[in-house]
């Protein structure tokens, strides 16, 4: 699975969480940076045709932020569709998530 470390290596260097839709994100990742650091090569097989990093069932994953220093990234696992019970997490090591930029509230929605 694509994992976190190459976000964390971002922040780590850029001093903020790599944020975008997939395309700025993929490019970004590849030397559109302020360093021009390329952290995934071009022709990277876990990157579509539409620039969007996938899992291996080839679908795009899910960049959740969950604090000002990581990104949660979320693969819609083997059932392909996210936000199910078979969804896989990676979240860096170092996270700590943050309340206000949490998906799950405890406060209920009227």
């Amino acid at each position: 699975m694509f994992d976190c470390l190459h976000f964390s290596d971002y922040t780590s260097v850029f001093k903020r969480v790599l944020l975008g839709m997939h395309q700025e994100i993929v490019a970004a990742l590849r030397g559109d940076n302020p360093r021009s650091i390329q952290y995934i090569p071009e022709g990277q097989p876990a990157v579509n045709a539409n620039d969007e990093i996938t899992d291996r069932w080839n679908k795009p994953f899910f960049f959740h932020v969950i604090s000002s220093n990581a990104v949660e990234i979320i693969s819609a696992g083997p059932a392909r569709e996210l936000f199910t019970d078979d969804d896989i997490r990676d979240v860096p090591p170092h996270a700590t998530v943050e309340p206000s930029l949490s998906m799950a509230s405890e406060t209920p929605i009227d």
